[in-house]
């Protein structure tokens, strides 16, 4: 339903597959690999255990309230700086 920011490596196979403990490393995050670009991974929908899963409705609407909220506070600083700095 949602994409994917960044294609699966297609050299993976099959990585539908449950978790199960060595895929969690040690620091509590899940282990990347299976993503060509490792360090930055925007949204990864895929459930951490076999029984949890994220509910995709409310993890997209808190970040396009995020984006939403970034976009109207950058706008009215920008609109009230230029009658700060230039009054009349």
């Amino acid at each position: 339903m949602f994409p994917r920011f960044f294609n699966e490596d297609s050299k993976v196979q099959s990585y539908s597959a449950t978790y199960n403990s060595s895929s969690i490393k040690p620091s509590g995050l899940i282990d990347r690999s299976k993503y060509s670009r490792k360090s930055l991974v925007i949204a990864d929908f895929t459930p951490v255990e076999a029984n949890y899963s994220v509910n995709r409705l409310y993890t997209s609407m808190l970040l396009s309230l995020g984006v939403m909220s970034f976009i109207l506070i950058t706008y009215g600083l920008h609109s009230g700086l230029s009658e700060f700095i230039y009054p009349g």
